[in-house]
Order: C-alpha cells, then structure tokens, then sequence
C-alpha cells in the first residue's frame, strides 16, 4: 500500500505504476495492514451501530492500522470489514467477535462464516470458490482457485471446475433468489437477497501423463 498526498486526480494514475515497479517503497510510506470499518450511519444506521464497536475492537489489536469509512457495500452483513490491501471483506462482525475473525485472516485463515469474498473479482467466482471451500472443509486463504466458470444449461445453473492442492473438482451450483425480508435497518420494502446452493461437487479424472 502506498501512502502520500495528491492534489489532482490525474496524479493517481502514477500510483499504480509505481506501486509495481517499486513495490518495496511502499513500506516505507505507510502502514501496511489496514483495515476499513464501514460506519456510514447516514446510509443505513446499522452500519454506524454495529461498525464503531467493532472499530474500537480491531484498534486495540497491534500491527493493524484501523479507520472507520463510508460506505462498502452489503449493509445487511453489518459490521463490515475491509481488509488492505487483499481486498478481503469480513461481515456479521461486532465487538465480541471482530478481533478473533481478523487475526484468523492474518493468520492464513478463513472463517467462512464471515468471509463475503475479495473486491474486484466476479460474484460468480467467488460463490463457487466459497462453497468449494466449504463442501472440501478448507479455510486456507487462497487454497481453492476457480479455473472455469460456465452455464450449465437450466436458468440459475452454473458449472465450476476448481482446483484444490492440485486436484480439480467439478462444481455445479444453482443462484436463486431467497425470500423476501427487510434486509437492512434503513429498508423501506422486503427485498430478495441472492442465494446459492451446491447441486453436485465431485473430484474429476486426474489427466493420463503424455507418453
């Protein structure tokens, strides 16, 4: 993560460049573990509730650079957590949880029952990866890779083929649509939240070495 000042947007467009010719400078400018507690309570109040609890938990933890933020998405999974600069995003945390689910992170770990999947990635992939992850009993960061992503011919079907400590597995999962509740504390309506579900998970033929 690289830390500094900028009075232009145009100068952002150097950021990046330099982050990757240089990485090991970026040390030097700034923390390097940073994580983003969204307490947005004029988006939903939920967020400014459950978020600075577990704000004031995380700062108590040594090595972690903490900042309450605006708002990060997926309000009803509040408190949420930005973890940087994985890109990692925690919810359903609060005070009493927050400080275990985090240094499970920072350990290699994941505790699946928080982990909402990496920014900057499809929705698709990271669904099947989490439940691949789930249906192997993994919680090993990275441990699980989407390698192909595919319809699988009924409406909401979608095949995955993912690998796992070298072994490929064929995943078939089905999105859906949940039942209607209020979602979050500022709803004004019920709402539909997307689901998905393991239809089969099974280890595929290992390939015949060339001869």
């Amino acid at each position: 993560m690289l830390w500094g000042t900028w009075r232009a947007d145009r100068d952002l467009a150097l950021v990046a460049p330099l982050a990757a010719v240089a990485p090991g400078t970026a040390r030097g400018t700034g923390p390097q573990e940073v994580a983003l507690v969204c307490t947005h309570g004029s988006r939903d109040v939920c967020c400014a509730v459950r978020g600075r609890p577990v704000a004031a938990a995380l700062a108590a933890r040594p090595g972690l650079d903490v900042w309450e933020s605006t708002h990060l998405g997926g309000c009803r999974f509040a408190g949420n957590v930005l973890l940087l600069p994985a890109g990692d995003m925690i919810g359903g945390l609060d005070a009493g949880n927050a400080a275990e689910v985090v240094d499970t992170w920072r350990a290699g770990r994941l505790d699946r029952r928080h982990h909402r999947g990496r920014v900057g990635r499809p929705v698709l992939v990271q669904v099947a990866e989490a439940l691949a992850a789930e249906a192997l009993g993994e919680d090993r960061r990275g441990a699980v890779t989407v390698h192909s992503l595919t319809r699988a011919g009924e409406p909401g079907l979608h095949r995955a083929v993912v690998e796992h400590d070298g072994r490929h597995h064929d995943l078939v999962l089905r999105l859906s649509a949940g039942p209607a509740a209020r979602l979050t504390c500022s709803a004004r309506a019920p709402e539909h939240a997307r689901r998905a579900e393991v239809i089969s998970f099974g280890p595929l033929p290992r390939t015949p070495p060339r001869t």
